[in-house]
């Protein structure tokens, strides 16, 4: 458990807050909740916050590079980079699809549609990793 959850957890058991109730009805604001009682509040809620915009940034930034080097028509290198129109078009469109999915669904309909497509991506994978053992095997025969 991380360092919140144990604060958390301490605020629950020693009764100093209402974590709990707030947990209950919202869990969306629970960790602003938390900092609440710690000083310097307001400090650590907006940095939280730009750590957080950091995280999807940099994560969306990694998607669209991957959708974009695998939709490529030219050959890219381990060392080069996709066509930047065809990122930024990528990152586009998986930033509108998870936000109309956010939008009519909730997120629900968000995490619905990560099972959806993580399943046939997982079997993917394990054919993935079956061909990258193969090749490991074929070079170490001489």
């Amino acid at each position: 458990m991380g360092i919140f959850g144990n604060a958390g957890i301490y605020q629950v058991i020693n009764e100093t807050s209402q974590i709990n109730e707030i947990v209950n009805n919202n869990y969306t604001v629970a960790l602003f909740a938390l900092l609440e009682s710690y000083p310097a509040s307001i400090f650590v809620s907006g940095l939280t916050i730009i750590i957080i915009i950091t995280f999807f940034v940099t994560s969306s930034d990694s998607g669209a590079l991957v959708a974009s080097m695998l939709s490529s028509k030219s050959h890219v290198g381990i060392h080069d980079d996709s066509p930047i129109l065809s990122r930024i078009s990528w990152a586009i469109f998986l930033g509108v699809i998870a936000a109309v999915l956010l939008y009519k669904g909730g997120l629900t309909a968000l995490q619905t549609s990560v099972v959806i497509f993580g399943v046939p991506f997982s079997i993917i994978v394990v054919f993935a990793i079956k061909e990258f053992y193969n090749s490991l095997e074929s070079e170490l025969k001489p």
